[in-house]
């Protein structure tokens, strides 16, 4: 896998500069549109769960291939994220000012924040190319996997619960 450096060339350094970063305007000026497919592709296996990159035929803890959301819902985790993320970079901008944070740290979370604006961009694009038959297709297969995890996690909870009385039941004796 390739480093973020080598997608991105606006990061800051890695070691800490003798000028002050504007962490933010990297933020802000950061625009995914520009990148290339090949560096949207990198940046996309690092938000698996909103790009869905990779995912293919990987299986959850029950063996069930895993089904991904929808991508209005992936959107708003994504948009969410980035909320977060940039919310967090404020935070620790503060902390970083008064020297309690450092720039190792701050520079991470603006690899986080990049990352999490690229998904964005992702699923942006995906949801250009969606009909409204695949939104509901995806719906669909979405609800049905939902439901089979919950049967599952429910089977899987009864049995650990029958476990415990029978050891339960063996310390009486």
């Amino acid at each position: 896998m390739y480093s973020t450096e080598e997608i991105l060339n606006l990061l800051p350094p890695k070691e800490e500069p003798d000028y002050e970063v504007d962490f933010m305007g990297i933020l802000d000026n950061f625009d995914p549109t520009q990148l290339t497919d090949e560096s949207i592709q990198m940046l996309a296996s690092r938000n698996v769960f909103e790009t869905t990159k990779n995912i293919g035929n990987k299986l959850d803890v029950f063996g069930n291939q895993i089904v991904p959301p929808p991508a209005p819902h992936r959107l708003k985790i994504a948009e969410n994220g980035l909320i977060m993320r940039r919310a967090s970079m404020e935070k620790r901008l503060l902390a970083y000012r008064n020297k309690k944070c450092s720039y190792g740290s701050m520079r991470a979370i603006l690899v986080a924040a990049i990352g999490e604006k690229t998904a964005c961009h992702i699923v942006r694009k995906e949801m250009e190319n969606l009909t409204h038959r695949d939104k509901e297709r995806q719906a669909r297969e979405y609800a049905v996997y939902m439901d089979l995890l919950k049967r599952c996690m429910n089977e899987h909870v009864a049995k650990f619960k029958s476990q415990e009385c029978r050891q339960k039941r063996q310390r009486k004796v």
